[in-house]
């Protein structure tokens, strides 16, 4: 169990429980259950942006209820299954109003409250001393209750899956990974984003020069995948043919180093 206290100059102060509990019937298996309330102010921008700011702006607050089956047949597989609801009120996006000479203006805004349900399964093998791998899918179904007529981007996708073939041995590591992303505007059209479905991968090599010190050599989105993570729903204040798109395929070479 913790307890976070939050003091915000401007969305006040807050004192947020989580609670989890672990039973263990067996070295095998691993039963756990959570609550957690959380409480998020709003940004900067969002308070004192010129023309859209709102120093009025109440936090984002809300509860997270999770529960969780582990189940571990051998040193060498996991299986993890958990269910969520989440309920969050006061959500915080831009909001068109009508001003005092008949004109609509737009500005940040508590416009809504959002529940969020769904949950995850995942696997991770390892194959030997230098192979592993791991997959999860997450599925989530967000409900938004607006207060007005105004677009909420919650920006969480209906369904979303990870890979990952992971190499380490000696001096060097690897590790190739996917990501594919299902309904991204979760059923609130598919028009909100470059593209509604869509893979990308990754991949990274690195290779141990000392004890701290490590070179790598990365490849981003391999396929030159074109998407987007903003929703376009903007009330028209961005045309649907613009898109804050992603990085396309790029490269990366360095050295990290531990003191």
């Amino acid at each position: 169990a913790s307890l976070r206290q939050d003091y915000n100059s401007y969305a006040g102060n807050k004192l947020s429980p989580a609670v989890a509990l672990e039973y263990r019937p067996t070295d095998k298996l691993r039963y756990t259950i959570s609550y957690t309330e959380y409480f998020a102010p709003p940004k900067q921008m969002q308070i004192f942006a010129p023309q859209y700011g709102d120093e009025t702006l109440k936090p984002e607050e809300g509860k997270v209820y999770e529960l969780g089956v582990a189940y571990i047949p051998d040193s060498s597989l996991t299986l993890k299954a958990n269910v969520f609801h989440r309920d969050g009120t006061n959500v915080i996006a831009i909001g068109k109003f009508l001003g005092d000479d008949n004109e609509y203006f737009s500005r940040y805004a508590n416009v809504a409250r959002e529940k969020a349900t769904g949950f995850t399964v995942s696997l991770a093998k390892r194959f030997s001393d230098s192979w592993q791998a791991s997959t999860s899918y997450t599925q989530t179904k967000v409900e938004t209750e607006r207060r007005n007529s105004t677009p909420v981007s919650t920006r969480v996708p209906h369904g979303e899956l990870l890979v990952n073939l992971m190499y380490d041995k000696d001096k060097y590591s690897g590790l190739v990974q996917g990501r594919a992303i299902f309904d991204q505007a979760n059923g609130r059209g598919e028009n909100r984003y470059a593209n509604n479905n869509y893979w990308v991968w990754n991949a990274s090599l690195n290779y141990k020069v000392s004890k701290n010190a490590r070179v790598y050599f990365k490849v981003n989105n391999i396929f030159d995948q074109f998407y987007s993570g903003w929703d376009n729903d903007t009330n028209g204040f961005l045309g649907f043919d613009e898109w804050y798109a992603e990085p396309g395929r790029n490269y990366q070479i360095g050295i990290d180093y531990t003191f």
